[in-house]
């Protein structure tokens, strides 16, 4: 079975989205073993310096970086994403499992979005792929402008 970690900077507070990621985990069940991982956001003053939100980020991203399992596909969701339908984001899972990858970590980062160059020097990269879903995916979910960007991580 496909074990799915989804990394997330910050925390769900409204529980509204609390009940709709319960839902989310329980549909998810027969299809994967889901893990969702809260990391602590680090706390910038009202008006940060772009040197404290880096330095924000790179702590961040350490955090992250200790969550992700060798051998796991990544797939970073920002802001920098192009377009990659449902269908073809599924092939793409299909494909990772067909090359024997078993565990997939979703990276989701805090206010500030996520580290590029530190995420991208601690995920070393053989696929990159971005992906964007639309109003509505084929699936027929709203997901109202979601970043992906897909990256597989070499053992």
């Amino acid at each position: 079975m496909l074990h799915v970690r989804l990394i997330c900077v910050g925390k769900l507070k409204e529980k509204f989205y609390r009940e709709a990621c319960a839902e989310y985990e329980k549909r998810l069940k027969g299809y994967c073993k889901l893990e969702i991982i809260e990391l602590t956001e680090q706390r910038l003053p009202d008006s940060p310096s772009q040197a404290q939100i880096d330095a924000a980020l790179a702590k961040e991203a350490e955090a992250i970086r200790a969550k992700i399992p060798a051998g796991s596909a990544v797939v970073a969701m920002c802001i920098e994403g192009g377009t990659l339908s449902s269908e073809q984001f599924a092939d793409k899972l299909s494909k990772w499992m067909g090359n024997g990858v078993s565990h997939i970590s979703v990276l989701i980062g805090g206010s500030c979005g996520l580290d590029e160059s530190r995420a991208a020097a601690a995920v070393h990269v053989t696929d990159d792929v971005s992906a964007s879903f639309g109003a509505r995916d084929g699936a027929g979910t709203a997901v109202s402008g979601a970043q992906y960007r897909i990256r597989r991580k070499i053992s």
